[in-house]
């Protein structure tokens, strides 16, 4: 009995230190992430960003990520930095369009009398080539059950090589209940950017151009 109770007192302080492990920084991640090869890369970025939240959680946590959107934040860096280091051949000139920079905040919406949510992506076309005619997708799922996803898209008419435009929008984070009233949404997030969802763009990476952006309501 007594051993008993040493070994559950054991599992208990493990599992306590596991919980007040500190999270890993961006840099120890991407050195650990280059242990693998540039196509096991890809190959794990595309799959946390195709899986669901609790399947990209489960990947990230077996390369040592605090979560699916750390892990594709690092892992999308580091092969935008590849193909730029990439010789090209000269018949393989194409634009590419990369998430450069993205970010969110809260405004009172004073009609409604609850905050909505601002947000800006900056979008580069680090490629060698013009782009022309291309959406930009916004969605946001909720954690929520029963909350409809928002679902945005934006077009860029051209976006010429070495060139950036900036793109902004609002979108209100609660719903009506059956009674008529309006709940916020607590908690976090992920709002999920992807540009050129229809592939209309030639590209030379097409790993960039998933961001999750997370907005705490």
């Amino acid at each position: 009995m007594r051993r008993l109770m040493l070994l559950s007192s054991l599992m208990v302080v493990l599992l306590l230190i596991v919980a007040c492990a500190p999270t890993v920084s961006d840099e120890q991640l991407e050195k650990d992430l280059s242990k693998l090869s540039p196509e096991e890369q890809s190959a794990l970025l595309k799959q946390s960003q195709s899986d669901s939240a609790a399947a990209g959680n489960a990947i990230a946590s077996r390369y040592g990520a605090s979560d699916r959107t750390q892990l594709v934040r690092v892992l999308s860096r580091m092969r935008a930095a590849q193909s730029v280091k990439d010789n090209k051949p000269v018949d393989l000139k194409q634009a590419d369009l990369m998430i450069v920079s993205s970010d969110a905040f809260l405004l009172l919406n004073k009609s409604s009398g609850m905050n909505d949510v601002n947000y800006t992506v900056t979008i580069k076309n680090v490629g060698s080539d013009n782009a022309a005619g291309f959406n930009v997708h916004f969605k946001s799922l909720f954690p929520n059950l029963g909350v409809p996803a928002v679902s945005i898209d934006q077009f860029v008419a051209k976006l010429d090589a070495g060139m950036s435009v900036t793109l902004w929008g609002v979108y209100s984070p609660y719903f009506l209940t059956n009674n008529g009233t309006k709940t916020a949404c607590p908690g976090v997030h992920n709002l999920n950017i992807t540009v050129d969802t229809a592939n209309q763009v030639a590209e030379s990476n097409e790993d960039n151009n998933w961001f999750p952006l997370s907005v705490t309501c």
